[in-house]
């Protein structure tokens, strides 16, 4: 019963993979239509996408203001790093 409802998530996560790897002009495309300014939070440890990830989105979205890696965080930032997560948000809002 847990395989079976993993199984959706399991598949989204193939297709993203594949979006980020192999269909990289389908990514360009739908990073082009990002005007707003941009920010990334991702996990040193994501074992889901791998943090090599964020040099396409560095290259390609030309809106991405800031970067923020975490370290000793895993795919799931507000849980693995919630204090963290709040306040790279918070300067990257100004706040």
């Amino acid at each position: 019963m847990v395989v079976q409802a993993k199984k959706p998530r399991l598949e989204f996560y193939r297709h993203l993979m594949t979006e980020l790897t192999e269909d990289k002009d389908g990514l360009e495309t739908r990073l082009s239509k990002i005007k707003t300014p941009t920010q990334v939070i991702w996990g040193q440890n994501d074992q889901i996408i791998d943090v090599s990830g964020v040099d396409i989105l560095k290259k390609d979205l030309k809106t991405l203001k800031r970067v923020d890696i975490l370290q000793e965080c895993g795919h799931t930032i507000p849980l693995d790093k919630p204090g963290e997560a709040v306040e790279v948000l918070r300067k990257f809002m100004n706040y």
